[in-house]
């Protein structure tokens, strides 16, 4: 693995990223939470609105009732979002590297060997 460096994201894959959080978040509150927004404003986009719409959710209970909203929730609704950007990687004991990283090499491996039917080795440059 190569070093690690962080990538502010632009707002939309922000928001992007924050829907997939809370989408997968495998609670029955959260549930109760969507349905709570699907009655408040049926027409909605439930992936466009929930983030910020449980954000100020979990603003009003923090401010109305604290004790009944614990970190989690409030992690969840501020979470804090960046990307790590790394140059290379292992997947499966296969090195990936990405193009830049790539041309800088002095020696570089385009193509594919593979065996045939035959048991012949066939040889394809990937383009």
């Amino acid at each position: 693995m190569s070093a690690k460096k962080i990538v502010e994201l632009c707002k939309e894959a922000k928001k992007s990223l924050h829907w997939i959080v809370l989408n997968n978040y495998d609670e029955d509150e959260m549930r109760s939470y969507k349905s709570e927004l699907k009655l408040e404003l049926p027409e909605s986009d439930i992936k466009k609105e929930f983030p910020s719409w449980f954000k100020e959710k979990i603003y009003c209970l923090q401010k109305d009732m604290p004790s009944d909203c614990t970190g989690e929730l409030k992690e969840l609704a501020y979470v804090l979002l960046c990307a790590y950007s790394y140059t290379a990687c292992i997947v499966n004991g296969v090195r990936f590297v990405v193009n830049n990283h790539d041309l800088q090499r002095t020696t570089q491996n385009s193509g594919v060997v593979t065996f045939g039917e035959d048991g012949q080795t066939v040889q394809c440059v990937v383009t």
